[in-house]
């Protein structure tokens, strides 16, 4: 069976070549296509889609050829049983898109049913609908990706982007690739917000234009409950998002992990933090795990970097937000027996009554499997 990355390689050969005239074997990338296009499943829904993107990136190079033979794809050309293979692909591939949410039309392995008895979107589902917005665009079909648009950007979260890291860079790219098919007018216009309740009170009027057209601007409320009143003028195309965050007095029951923070500052010299976690979910294993510390306020983390040293830790990677107080430890998957790890902090600053800070473990790809707990540093 055609391993995922295969379909990558092409893609990353395929702009390599185009874009910057990196020097490639053309023998290699021919066999490489061939490869791709022979050995497809498309009972595996994730690599017939990446494939399909990849040879629909091809045959999109392949029209574009410059003057610029370092650039060229030289040896290949859209054949007529490479034409064929692509187009079969593109219809497996749309006989197998999920339109059962009214003017949605996106890809899934499956429905992911939480506890709690609702569905949720799961990363590969992003990841797939946004290859073939992609797709389509390549294809210059254009109108057939609309749907799977909207369907997208109704999954974005508050923040701007999607379930994990990977999923958000390819559905970002693809809202961008569409985008600059459908929008012709220049932008240049304005919305006034205004928010009702006892009093009228009119909070910001946004100017958009091409310069800042990617600049995310925001604006908070002043009481809730209130109604907004969007009024705009000029010309072009704006999205607007509304985001309701609220606390809990207490943390949400564990779904799919099981965690726990103490910290140990009863000696000056060597204060730390002990985090333990284990999954708890249904799948044999997990994929990627990561574990995000918000530090109470007055400490810092002590040479977080020093774990990925430690065989016993199982951490891969840490990334450490000064600006936020936080550290980010990756691990490859969790166990589902009890791990520890033990991170080394420091005072900065004497802080009375500090609050308390939450650590909290979810899967990469399916971020709705979490668990959060609240710790104090005494």
């Amino acid at each position: 069976a055609l391993s995922p990355r295969l379909p990558f390689v092409v893609t990353a050969l395929l702009e390599a070549k185009s874009r910057i005239g990196v020097k490639i074997v053309p023998n290699k990338l021919v066999e490489a296509v061939d490869c791709m296009l022979r050995t497809t499943n498309t009972t595996d829904v994730y690599s017939t889609i990446v494939t399909a993107h990849a040879a629909n990136l091809l045959a999109k190079k392949l029209k574009m050829q410059t003057e610029d033979e370092s650039k060229n794809l030289d040896k290949l050309e859209m054949t007529s049983e490479r034409k064929g293979q692509i187009e079969d692909l593109m219809e497996e591939i749309i006989n197998k898109a999920n339109t059962s949410d009214p003017g949605s039309r996106f890809w899934d392995t499956e429905r992911k049913l939480s506890k709690w008895g609702y569905y949720y979107t799961s990363s590969e589902a992003v990841e797939m609908t946004a290859y073939n917005v992609m797709s389509f665009v390549l294809r210059d079909e254009v109108p057939k990706a609309l749907d799977s648009v909207k369907w997208l950007a109704r999954q974005r979260n508050s923040q701007g982007g999607f379930v994990s890291t990977q999923d958000t860079v390819v559905a970002l790219q693809a809202l961008s690739m569409y985008a600059q098919r459908v929008t012709r007018i220049p932008l240049d216009m304005t919305v006034d917000v205004t928010e009702k309740h006892e009093t009228v009170n009119k909070l910001n009027t946004f100017t958009m234009n091409e310069k800042n057209s990617l600049l995310l601007q925001t604006q908070k409320l002043t009481k809730l409950p209130s109604k907004l009143v969007l009024d705009t003028s000029g010309a072009g195309c704006a999205m607007v998002q509304t985001v309701l965050r609220y606390n809990m007095p207490e943390v949400q029951e564990d779904n799919g992990f099981t965690i726990t923070a103490q910290g140990n500052t009863n000696t000056v010299d060597d204060p730390s933090l002990t985090i333990c976690a284990a999954y708890t979910g249904t799948e044999e294993k997990t994929g990627m795990v990561l574990i995000e510390v918000e530090l109470v306020t007055g400490w810092e983390a002590v040479s977080p970097e020093s774990l990925k040293n430690e065989v016993d830790s199982g951490v891969q990677r840490v990334e450490q937000d000064d600006k936020e107080n936080k550290v980010v430890l990756y691990f490859d998957s969790m166990p589902k027996e009890e791990k520890c790890i033990n991170l080394e902090l420091k005072q900065v600053m004497d802080i009375d009554d500090a609050k308390q800070a939450l650590v909290t473990v979810y899967d990469y790809n399916n971020s709705k499997e979490s668990a959060s707990v609240l710790y104090s540093l005494n």
